[in-house]
Parts: structure tokens; sequence; C-alpha cells
């Protein structure tokens, strides 16, 4: 995600150390949230076909 200019913070407690949580503001943060995780999830895809 940092490639693509969206920070991600990783929180290590008890309820929350396996999940992602998100805070987007504007619609356009989440356009960009959206297409970033696309290219990520297509990368992760085709690494393990």
């Amino acid at each position: 995600m940092r490639t693509q200019g969206i920070l991600v913070r990783h929180f290590m407690m008890p309820r929350t150390e396996h999940f992602l949580r998100m805070s987007i503001g504007t619609d356009e943060e989440m356009e960009r949230f959206v297409e970033a995780y696309e290219v990520i999830l297509k990368q992760m895809i085709g690494s393990t076909s």
C-alpha cells in the first residue's frame, strides 16, 4: 500500500491483531484505496498460480 501512497498502521492488541481496520476520509481517498487494493490482490493471486 505504501508504494501506492497509502499508509496502513498495524495494531498489536489482542482484539485487533488479526484484523485490518481502515479509516478512509473522502470519496477520492476511498477510490484510491480500492484501486491500490485491487492491484495488490491481483499481484497476490498472480504469485500463487
